[in-house]
C-alpha cells in the first residue's frame, strides 16, 4: 500500500503534468478580469462571468436559495460546500456545472435550469448539483487525481453524495430524489472524457452563441 505522504506527492505531479496548471491559472485570470462579484452567503462569493449577464439577479437569487436549501435539510453538506467552494460563478459551459481546484471554484451553467418552467423541482435540482461539485473538491481535498482510471468511481461518489442529499428532499407528497437525479450512468460523461481540445472548444463557443441569441438555451 502506498504510503499518505507518497500518494500527496504522485497527486501533485499528476496535478502539475496532466492537469495543465499553467492553463489554469490564466483561465482563473481571464475569468477574474471578466468577472462581477454579486454577492454572498456564509462566506462563499456568487459571481457573474457570463457573456449575456441579464440574469445575474436571478442567479444570485436562486444561488441563495439553493444554498439555504442546503443548509437547512444537510448541515454536514453544506459545511463541504464551505470549505470546498470558495466562488459560485455564472458562466457559459459545455455542462451543466463544473468544479475547477485551483480557486476552489464552482462554475454553473444557470442558463440550462429553466426555473420559469418549475421553480420549485430546479431549484432542488440546483441544490444537489452544488452538492454533486463539491464533492468533486472534498475528494481532491484527499489528494485523490481525477484520471481516467479514477475518474468513473468519483463521479459515481459524487452521484452517490448528490442522492444522498436529494432523498433529504423527499417527503410523502412527493418523492424528489427520484424525479431529479438518475441512476448513475457514466456514458453521460463520456463526451467531456473523450472530445479533444478544438472539440470542446468549438462546444463552448456555440454555447455563447446560443445565449447571446436568447435568454433560454
Amino acid at each position: 500500500m502506498k504510503t499518505p505522504s507518497l500518494r500527496i506527492i504522485r497527486f501533485w505531479l499528476y496535478f502539475a503534468t496532466r492537469m495543465s496548471i499553467v492553463y489554469q491559472i490564466a483561465a482563473i485570470l481571464c475569468s477574474l478580469l471578466h468577472r462581477h462579484r454579486l454577492g454572498s452567503y456564509k462566506g462563499i462569493d456568487i459571481s457573474s462571468a457570463s457573456f449575456n449577464r441579464s440574469n445575474d439577479a436571478e442567479f444570485l437569487e436562486h444561488t441563495i436559495q439553493a444554498l439555504q436549501m442546503i443548509e437547512s435539510v444537510d448541515a454536514r453538506r453544506f459545511r463541504r460546500i464551505q470549505r470546498e467552494v470558495r466562488f459560485i460563478v455564472n458562466c457559459e459551459l459545455n455542462s451543466g456545472a463544473s468544479y475547477r481546484r485551483i480557486g476552489h471554484i464552482c462554475n454553473v451553467d444557470f442558463r440550462r435550469y429553466d426555473f420559469g418552467r418549475d421553480a420549485e423541482w430546479y431549484l432542488r435540482c440546483y441544490a444537489s448539483t452544488l452538492v454533486h461539485e463539491a464533492t468533486h473538491g472534498a475528494i481532491y481535498s484527499q489528494h485523490v487525481a481525477y484520471t481516467r482510471k479514477t475518474r468513473s468511481a468519483i463521479e459515481k461518489l459524487c452521484h452517490t453524495e448528490e442522492y444522498k442529499f436529494a432523498r433529504r428532499l423527499d417527503t410523502p407528497e412527493r418523492c424528489w430524489s427520484e424525479q431529479i437525479i438518475r441512476p448513475f450512468d457514466e456514458r453521460r460523461w463520456h463526451s467531456s472524457w473523450h472530445d479533444g481540445f478544438f472539440r470542446r472548444e468549438i462546444k463552448f463557443w456555440r454555447r455563447v452563441v446560443n445565449v447571446q441569441r436568447s435568454k433560454k438555451p
